[in-house]
């Protein structure tokens, strides 16, 4: 049975800053606007040393709305992972849900996505759609919607469905924390907290939580704005950097994977683990995680995967060699875009089975 719209579920919005000045005030902005009133918003922040939280605390005082707001500090800067934690740590509502400080929501984000909950209080998870809007380091600027609902149903209500879903071949779907609301306790029940650390978090997180979730919403409609900017955590660390900290998540999915179980993560991580692992061919990391994905890619049914594995840990021993594979990627990226076209052509929820080799 549908509840009334009078017995709102609670959300906790969580905010990590940490030197965002040019960006925060939208976002805490699009937090005030939300339509939705049964909100609280965390603000984490991890030791800013510019005028972040000064804008955050101006905000607030001249804030006459529903919204509660509540300011937390680290004595030292712990990174994203931590302040996403210690929000999580906070949060007394039923659902949490993560922003970036960079980033905005839609005035109706929340109240897309608590209606499903409202509907059916078993869900564990509402993800909605975003949009994308890129700004390049020469000024040039362009936005386009994400192509994470392509193939998704309203609504799965198994873990098997789930699972089938995300680690679809060929479908971009969103490993990101951010414009999904959690169910808190499936959060806190699972430990479902962010690896502090490392950057790629969301994709370890992400490679958790898909184990244990079963069941989940999704809202086709735009909730989210997600700005692509140069000089983020992600656009700005060096590649060297880069390719450190992904080692380190591809090192520890590769040893956590389980031979004969959960084979479409392995298959799903490995193609991302190649284009990655062919530019680092001498790095532990790396060779660690390969010796761990052949194991996790053991079942005959997956010998294709297996197969572009070893192919690239044989290519990857010279410069030509790896030349020919990210030639093959990139075929393999034009075949993937042309399959999202047809895909949209067609309608975005109707399923077209077909994906690149790559």
């Amino acid at each position: 049975m549908v509840r009334q719209i009078e017995e709102h579920l609670s959300v906790g919005v969580v905010i990590p800053v940490y030197n965002v000045a040019d960006y925060i005030e939208r976002s805490v902005r699009s937090v005030m606007c939300q339509t939705y009133p049964a909100v609280e918003c965390f603000i984490v922040d991890d030791a800013s040393t510019d005028c972040s939280v000064g804008l955050c605390k101006k905000l607030i005082e001249n804030y006459d709305g529903p919204t509660r707001f509540t300011i937390l500090q680290h004595e030292s800067h712990r990174g994203v992972s931590a302040a996403r934690n210690t929000g999580t740590n906070a949060v007394r509502a039923d659902y949490i849900y993560y922003l970036d400080s960079d980033d905005e929501m839609t005035a109706d984000c929340l109240a897309k996505l608590v209606k499903p909950a409202l509907d059916d209080s078993s869900l564990e998870m509402v993800l909605g759609d975003f949009m994308i809007d890129r700004v390049d380091g020469s000024g040039g600027h362009s936005v386009r919607r994400s192509n994470s609902m392509l193939n998704t149903p309203d609504v799965l209500h198994s873990r098997e469905e789930i699972r089938a879903w995300f680690y679809a071949r060929g479908m971009e779907r969103s490993a990101n924390l951010w414009n999904k609301l959690l169910k808190l306790s499936f959060v806190k029940d699972n430990s479902l907290f962010c690896r502090e650390g490392v950057i790629y978090e969301d994709q370890l997180w992400s490679f958790y939580m898909m184990r244990c979730i079963c069941s989940a919403a999704f809202v086709k409609e735009i909730t989210y704005i997600y700005y692509r900017r140069p000089y983020s955590i992600m656009t700005g660390t060096a590649n060297a950097d880069k390719q450190q900290f992904i080692g380190e998540v591809f090192k520890e999915v590769a040893e956590n994977l389980i031979p004969g179980q959960y084979v479409e993560e392995a298959v799903s991580f490995s193609r991302f683990f190649c284009r990655h692992a062919i530019k680092a061919p001498d790095d532990e990391r790396f060779a660690s995680a390969y010796e761990g994905f052949c194991r996790g890619l053991s079942d005959s049914r997956h010998c294709f995967a297996l197969l572009r594995l070893k192919l690239m840990r044989r290519l990857s021993r010279n410069t030509a060699g790896r030349k020919i594979f990210r030639f093959f990627c990139e075929i393999s990226d034009l075949m993937l875009m042309l399959r999202r076209i047809m895909l949209k052509r067609v309608g975005r929820n109707r399923l077209i089975d077909w994906s690149p080799p790559l």
